[in-house]
């Protein structure tokens, strides 16, 4: 095999450069032979170096299957293929080698029971053709294939060339910011450890089966500076010791799952402005996504008070154009999981808790928060400086495919909504286009008759050469016919069909400056909708409890009416019923109490975890030592299994 071939012979241990010094050896007067003899190349190799003009190093063995041109074409369907997409694999690329040779005819050496080119020709073949290797691609939905399209890219780009003429920002690299969230968690992604060869499952320590989720705000400038993050957890109240450890003047805050919201996002506005101080005279732009709980009258209102512009990205294009996503997220998590990984190891037997989070985050953060991030994310992204030519038409491909189909889409959809006479008109233009052609086609066969021009399907007048060339000897040179079975025949690009898109009539969102004076208006819009929706909900929830009382009064009534009809007998089936129920109910809910269920003045308890009573929320109790904990507050779902911080 190739790849285990060791070589035997000292055949052609010279390199490119003796050979170049040979020939000018040759050139200044002396004989080849004499030549050869001091450089140690032979004197048939030198002859036919000189009369190919070919200087380059020796080739040994075997000459490839496909030619140069062959190659270079396969390589270039291959990155075609990876910009839409749909990247081939090295099984698919061996059956794809395997078709293209039995299709034109290639004497190979692919074994025909599998049908596919060997592993060995395809390392020689990504040695020989170094533009392509073997990469793990990321996951990347149809929505980010479709919207990162030039009319979306052209948009932000001139939003931002507009919003840095105004406020004089094109040299002011440290007023330039952008920032984003990131999710980080109890459960780590386990590093790739060394295990026993041979051995399909090799285990990594976590501390949980499903972890929670925290979401951290990060923000970074063009000039590698960051601000301090925010941390947002899923509990009901913020304690001391969720920062235990964390990035100095970090800020920290809680939500009911753990995600941002407005009024959230707009405290994280307030610790901006205090960190940076911008003002009307010397403002700041700031870059981040469409995201609903960034968008609201409160923070244009903010905004255009404290002097900052707001730029919003195209939707689902964050992948493309946000500098956090392109090069700070993906090396700070994969320093954090090492981070985790470092601390189950120096803590046998101990869990990661959300009072860990933070100064695991940290270890990582200040590794990973450095200069060169902040400048190579702004810089790939093109947005400072500014290069508005960041992304070409072939960038755009996937999605300018996607578009044109629908455009055929509603060009179809219009053409059946015309009159039956103009169909009527158009099948009577297409007949008789049809029968003009026909004759045509009628006439052409005479004369080629009359002449007696060979045939092209004759086999006699055919040849096929090594390359999968067919050649006609009998036709001139100037009318010589090529058939060739190319790579894209045999592997195509995905083709959308236009029948299977769904017209959209939703409102696509783009980019757009959020601190604009037209913004105004149609944010107090949406606020009053939002407002009138939790109205209408609200009347709902009244509605639902009114009726949930009157059955309840019916119910009573009907009981009562039962119970005066048979005394005895109620008595005795509520008694029974009661005691089924109180048991069952201590074995199922014993963890459990809610202010539903017991009054409040009869059970005090003060919470384990933010040492607050907290009326009217449901409590969970540690089956080891029995103190009580708000539900938001501990980290679990199941009140059966809860175990409290100190007895873990």
């Amino acid at each position: 095999m190739p790849r285990l071939y060791t070589r035997k012979t000292e055949k052609a241990k010279w390199t490119a450069e003796q050979l170049q010094a040979a020939i000018l050896a040759i050139n200044s007067g002396r004989k080849i032979r004499d030549v050869g003899r001091s450089f140690g190349i032979a004197e048939s190799t030198l002859r036919g170096r000189l009369k190919n003009q070919d200087y380059g190093k020796p080739k040994l063995g075997r000459k490839p299957i496909f030619s140069y041109e062959v190659e270079k074409e396969l390589t270039k369907h291959v990155l075609k293929l990876s910009k839409y997409f749909y990247g081939l694999t090295p099984t698919e690329l061996r059956r794809l080698a395997y078709e293209y040779a039995v299709a034109n005819g290639i004497e190979h050496r692919f074994c025909s029971l599998t049908k596919s080119a060997g592993y060995d020709w395809l390392e020689l073949f990504l040695k020989r053709n170094p533009e392509i290797s073997l990469r793990t691609p990321e996951g990347t939905s149809l929505n980010r294939v479709s919207s990162f399209n030039e009319t979306n890219v052209r948009l932000f780009y001139k939003n931002l060339e507009e919003t840095m003429d105004k406020f004089k920002l094109n040299d002011k690299c440290t007023r330039i910011y952008n920032v984003d969230e990131t999710g980080i968690t109890t459960v780590q992604k386990p590093s790739r450890i060394l295990g026993p060869k041979g051995q399909k499952q090799v285990g990594s320590m976590i501390s949980w089966e499903r972890g929670k989720n925290v979401t951290v705000v990060c923000c970074m400038n063009a000039a590698g500076s960051f601000i301090p993050p925010m941390f947002i957890y899923p509990r009901a109240r913020v304690s001391q010791l969720l920062g235990r450890g964390g990035p100095a003047g970090s800020l920290y805050e809680c939500s009911k799952n753990g995600w941002i919201t407005t009024e959230l996002f707009f405290k994280w506005m307030e610790h901006f402005a205090k960190v940076v101080k911008p003002t009307t005279l010397d403002p700041v732009m700031l870059i981040f996504d469409n995201h609903t709980s960034h968008i609201s009258i409160e923070i244009y209102n903010f905004c255009r008070s404290n002097g900052i512009c707001i730029v919003t990205l195209p939707p689902h294009t964050s992948h493309k154009l946000q500098p956090l996503d392109l090069t700070f997220f993906g090396p700070l998590k994969t320093t954090f999981n090492r981070e985790c990984d470092l601390f189950l190891k120096a803590h046998p037997h101990e869990k990661i808790t959300m009072y860990d989070l933070a100064s695991l985050f940290n270890k990582s953060y200040i590794k990973i928060a450095t200069m060169d991030k902040g400048l190579s994310g702004f810089n790939s992204a093109g947005i400072f400086p500014l290069n508005t030519d960041k992304f070409t038409a072939e960038d755009f491909a996937p999605a300018q495919e996607l578009r044109d189909v629908e455009k055929e889409f509603t060009f179809e959809y219009l053409e059946n909504e015309l009159d039956i006479s103009e169909n009527q008109l158009s099948t009577r233009q297409d007949n008789e286009n049809e029968q003009e052609n026909f004759s045509l086609e009628r006439e052409l066969q005479a004369i080629e008759e009359d002449f007696n021009f060979p045939s092209l399907q004759d086999e006699s007048t055919s040849i096929h050469d090594k390359k999968g060339i067919v050649k006609i000897n009998d036709l001139p040179l100037t009318s010589t016919v090529i058939y060739h079975t190319s790579i894209e025949q045999l592997c195509p690009i995905p083709k959308v069909n236009a029948t299977s898109t769904k017209r959209s009539t939703s409102r696509k969102r783009k980019s757009i400056v959020l601190t604009d004076t037209p913004m105004k208006l149609e944010l107090e819009q949406a606020k009053e909708k939002r407002e009138m929706v939790k109205k209408i909900k609200q009347e709902k929830l009244v509605r639902k409890q009114e009726n949930s009382k009157q059955n309840k009064v019916k119910v009573k009534e009907k009981t009562q009416y039962n119970s005066k009809k048979n005394q005895k007998k109620s008595i005795t089936a509520v008694k029974s019923n009661k005691i089924k129920r109180d048991g069952k109910r201590q074995l199922n809910f014993s963890t459990i109490l809610s202010d539903e269920e017991t009054d409040v003045n009869e059970f005090q308890q003060i919470c384990a975890v933010c040492g607050e009573f907290g009326l009217n929320e449901i409590w969970y109790r540690c089956r080891d030592c029995g103190l009580w904990a708000h539900a938001l507050c501990t980290s679990t779902d199941r009140p059966a299994s809860y175990i409290c911080d100190f007895c873990q």
